[in-house]
């Protein structure tokens, strides 16, 4: 089909009836799609996912095969598909020309209750693939495993399939493991803790989860730790401890799969982390802190309240180091210290931003 001209979405013509530069805006784009211009941006950033026209003295625009790419990323964000692999089916999708017309119609279709030619409770992470006329879009599957959604790896850990589950959860080199937490494992372990199970006896699905998303971080560090060394930076190098950040965890978390996520979101970022394990009592802590001497510290609990005399002990030790409190519930303790070096941040994300600014310094 030959590419057709790129009407307005909304855009109005320059004045003196000047037409406007080729392409739509990111606002023009954001309403169509139903998004914020923030998502938009996001998406270009992390992604690649942004507007590739460009003409003299204007912002970039979006041009009709952009445009058709975040129509998929919408339609498969919206079927619960975790957003790295939308983007990836996206960016891999045959969009050469597509029409606006059809664009439209698309996006209509997501409206609907359940995607274009699904049928109630089928698995929205395979229509995609497997429903003739589906979409007027033929998208590809991921290497291996295909898109990946929380509802899939609940199905994988309560079927007690090990080897599934493992390749379901593997992060692969190009992912962000914050994305990995937050769209897939974090949603995965919420909505099993929710439900009631009959096991048998050495079955245990939760733990099924916690392991194999454990090893998939394993994995993916062990990853990063190769490619750095072929970058002729070993991993233990003393350049990569330079801003190390320690990650600790209530007394009385045996294991924090969220802590390990967090390091590893850094690692990915450049930014050297490790979590503390074992027993750290409060004077522990301090002389860990001493004997390592951190960036930052981070203190995460999977309790609604974290550990004031953990966070007392390190900033009495370390008056000037910066120490990021993940706080879940409503509340801070009484006791909780207040000083300036100590910042309590209630989202997971912001922990990142707020931890990376410091060590970025």
């Amino acid at each position: 089909m030959p590419k057709i001209p790129q009407p307005s979405l909304g855009d109005s013509p320059a004045q003196g009836g000047t037409p406007a530069p080729p392409g739509w805006t990111v606002a023009a784009v954001a309403k169509k799609l139903g998004v914020a211009p923030g998502t938009l941006r996001t998406w270009d950033r992390r992604y690649g996912l942004g507007p590739s026209t460009h003409a003299a003295g204007s912002h970039r625009r979006y041009n009709v095969d952009d445009f058709a790419r975040l129509v998929i990323m919408r339609k498969l964000a919206l079927e619960g598909v975790a957003p790295q692999d939308a983007a990836r089916a996206a960016l891999a999708a045959q969009v050469d020309g597509s029409s606006v017309k059809d664009l439209e119609e698309e996006l209509k279709s997501l409206s609907t209750s359940a995607p274009v030619g699904m049928a109630p409770g089928a698995d929205p992470a395979r229509s995609a693939h497997e429903s003739p006329g589906a979409s007027i879009f033929h998208l590809p599957t991921a290497p291996n495993r295909g898109l990946v959604t929380a509802q899939s790896v609940i199905e994988a850990v309560l079927a007690g399939k090990q080897q599934h589950t493992a390749d379901l959860l593997t992060i692969q080199s190009s992912a962000d493991p914050l994305d990995w937490w937050l769209d897939i494992v974090q949603p995965a372990v919420t909505q099993l803790s929710e439900r009631t199970v009959l096991a048998r006896p050495g079955e245990a699905p939760e733990l099924l989860l916690l392991s194999e998303s454990m090893a998939a971080l394993g994995r993916f560090v062990e990853a990063l730790d190769a490619e750095a060394s072929r970058r002729g930076v070993a991993a233990g190098h003393p350049s990569r401890n330079r801003n190390l950040v320690l990650v600790f965890v209530a007394p009385s978390c045996v294991v924090s799969l969220a802590a390990h996520v967090f390091a590893a979101t850094l690692l990915a970022r450049g930014v050297t982390a490790r979590v503390v394990t074992g027993p750290a009592s409060a004077h522990r802590a301090a002389e860990i802190v001493a004997m390592v001497r951190p960036r930052s510290a981070v203190v995460l609990t999977e309790s609604d309240q974290p550990d004031a005399g953990l966070v007392r002990a390190l900033n009495e030790g370390n008056p000037e180091l910066p120490i990021f409190v993940g706080v879940k519930g409503a509340g801070v303790p009484a006791d909780m210290p207040l000083a300036p070096t100590i910042q309590r941040i209630r989202s997971f994300t912001g922990m990142v931003h707020e931890v990376l600014a410091v060590t970025s310094q």
